[in-house]
């Protein structure tokens, strides 16, 4: 059996003293402790000393898919950043991660200590579906916060901790099933839960990722804005026959070329 702990970063004087202990601890008490690391900040100090096992990844990923859909920082000034600088962005943090490091990274939207990242696209809620698939299908675990299923939205804390809508009429059915098809994705594959990532496109407002494990392929396209048409270059990656789309809308045509018609503002 196995379990894990939550070390909650409490200010740096704590963390010298008290996280080296930590990880001999716990796996004392169990042969496969998984030791979760709360940081705002960069955590690949603690993660490559082998004092955390995993940790919430603002850094690595919240923060980058603000600026590029929401427009925003952690302290909610403007952000406006292009595909390219987003992705430079995820893949310079975690390449200081291994790759098992990777997958446990702790991905999440927002949660109990920002606003809600519905509440941050302000007029651009119909890019809220592009962030679900994004969430689902990078590098790491994906971190639900209770209603972002369903569209609660709420400002900074205390908003962002308003209660669970319980009447359906309340709850957005649409968003729930996307939510629905992304897990079921997750759950049936394995380049989604334990696959390597390679960047294939990224430039202005859509960014083209790979999820690969052995022969198996997930092909991921993010088009914030008009829809177009995007070219890739010959890969090996792309050497699949049969692809099959399971959200959104896109093409893939001979000589391994992806010529997605995305519609405005959804992927």
């Amino acid at each position: 059996m196995s379990y894990i702990c939550w070390a909650r970063r409490v200010g740096r004087a704590t963390i010298c003293s008290m996280s080296p202990a930590l990880p001999g601890r716990q796996k004392r008490r169990s042969p496969k402790p998984i030791l979760w690391g709360e940081h705002f900040g960069d955590a690949r100090q603690w993660l490559q000393a082998d004092v955390e096992d995993a940790a919430m990844n603002y850094r690595g990923f919240t923060f980058p898919l603000w600026g590029f859909l929401a427009k925003t920082d952690i302290a909610y000034e403007p952000q406006h950043i292009d595909a390219r600088t987003c992705i430079a962005w995820m893949d310079n943090y975690r390449a200081g991660l291994s790759h098992q490091q990777q997958l446990r990274m702790f991905n999440q939207l927002d949660s109990h200590d920002t606003a809600r990242f519905k509440t941050l696209l302000g007029k651009d809620k119909a890019r809220l579906p592009l962030a679900v698939v994004w969430l689902f299908t990078w590098p790491g675990v994906p971190c639900i916060y209770y209603g972002d299923e369903v569209g609660v939205d709420g400002a900074n804390d205390p908003l962002c901790r308003k209660p669970f809508p319980w009447d359906e009429r309340k709850q957005d059915g649409n968003l729930l099933a996307l939510y629905q098809r992304m897990v079921k994705l997750r759950q049936r594959s394995l380049a989604l839960r334990r696959g390597g990532c390679q960047a294939l496109y990224a430039e202005g407002d859509v960014v083209v990722f790979v999820r690969v494990y052995q022969q198996q392929r997930a092909l991921v396209a993010i088009n914030r804005g008009e829809a177009c048409e995007v070219a890739l270059e010959a890969s090996p990656l792309l050497n699949v026959a049969g692809w099959q789309c399971k959200t959104g809308s896109g093409d893939i045509r001979e000589g391994g070329l992806l010529y997605p018609r995305f519609p405005r503002r959804y992927g």
